[in-house]
């Protein structure tokens, strides 16, 4: 465990079991790349409980992480060996029960929040962003179940269904832009799973999308240091499809990893984009994350741009796109559309064949 964390990080025994103090570990995601190398380095079923600075008691934290590990032990062989707390976890959530009918019955829908170029802000792609459409609780963000998801163990075929319907709108949209980029983001859960890459490119296949004007969305904590999930990018890279690294400079990893990765994109964290302001300290970590970019020569992508200062100086930057607040919010698809080039094939038909007969 002392080889899997930071070296500030304690490590200590606490009855029958083991435990492990992240300091300043900021998200989830970071918590659970910990636990994914610890997973790795020996067999374990691992509690996980995320609190920010102040937020509850020790042994409340404790008890918390106590309550996800029964959760972990209680898993079924070959899950992921780690669980994260969640409010009503011990109690068990009637959520749990709806999210897993909830693609059977057709509750999810997507929505699509256009990524643009820089400097013109013409479309360039558009990530996809799952809605569950509650029938009680009205649409719902991913915040509010997808982790609920990777813990009962219906990521998967969440992902799958994302997948299949965004590509199969994206695959009408190519016919008026054929260069639209579609992003979609991947659990850290689905890369664990052995068949995933299998999974992608027999959706693409069957839906018709080029693999190409894929991109596929992934974590910092979710690749590096493990091997398995950065062999599965491989072959999708190998495929033609484009691996993006989502939240970047926010991960507990060391970047001594990235030029070994098969990466294309780097997306620049929303918070580096909230610091510029227009002097050299408010830009320096974005100026220093597209400069990596341009160094390993990588398409870059800021996020959560919200005003046009921001944008005009990631142009300066160099920042090669852009999404955000200041563009557009995430749209459904007929929204989307009006983004598009306007399809003037049925005109340009009728000038070369002239009219039916």
């Amino acid at each position: 465990m002392r080889r899997c964390v930071l070296g500030t990080d304690p490590v200590g025994r606490i009855g029958d079991r083991y435990a492990a103090v992240l300091a300043d570990i900021r998200s989830v995601d970071h918590a659970e790349a910990v636990a994914r190398r610890i997973a790795a380095a020996a067999p374990a079923r691992i509690g996980i409980a995320v609190a920010a600075p102040g937020e509850y008691q020790a042994e409340e934290l404790l008890d918390r992480a106590a309550t996800a590990l029964r959760q972990a032990e209680e898993q079924a062989a070959g899950r992921a060996a780690w669980v994260c707390y969640e409010p009503g976890m011990a109690a068990g959530s009637p959520l749990a029960e709806q999210l897993r009918r909830a693609v059977a019955e057709g509750q999810l829908r997507l929505l699509y929040q256009p990524i643009v170029a820089l400097p013109d802000g013409a479309l360039a792609g558009a990530e996809a962003l799952v809605r569950w459409a509650h029938p009680e609780r009205g649409l719902l963000e991913p915040d509010a179940f997808v982790p609920l998801a990777e813990r009962i163990g219906v990521i998967g075929e969440l992902g799958r269904w994302v997948l299949h319907e965004a590509s199969t709108q994206a695959a009408r949209w190519q016919k008026r832009m054929p260069a639209l980029q579609l992003n979609v983001n991947v659990s850290p859960r689905q890369l664990d799973d052995e068949g995933f890459a299998g999974q992608v490119l027999g959706i693409l296949e069957r839906t018709g999308f080029f693999p190409g004007n894929l991109v596929l969305e992934v974590t910092e904590g979710a690749v590096i240091g493990e091997p398995a999930s950065v062999a599965q990018l491989a072959v999708l890279s190998n495929a033609g499809i484009r691996i993006a690294l989502d939240d970047f400079g926010t991960g507990y990893s060391s970047l001594r990893y990235l030029a070994r990765l098969p990466v294309d994109v780097l997306k620049l964290d929303r918070g580096f984009v909230a610091e510029l302001d227009g002097t050299s300290r408010g830009g320096a970590v974005a100026q220093a994350v597209l400069r990596l970019g341009q160094i390993l020569h990588l398409d870059t992508v800021a996020e959560g741009v919200e005003s046009e200062a921001q944008a005009r100086e990631l142009t300066l930057l160099g920042c090669h796109k852009a999404q955000g607040y200041f563009y557009a919010r995430p749209l459904p698809p007929s929204d989307l559309e009006r983004w598009l080039p306007v399809d003037d094939l049925s005109r340009y038909e009728a000038e070369i064949w002239g009219p039916e007969v």
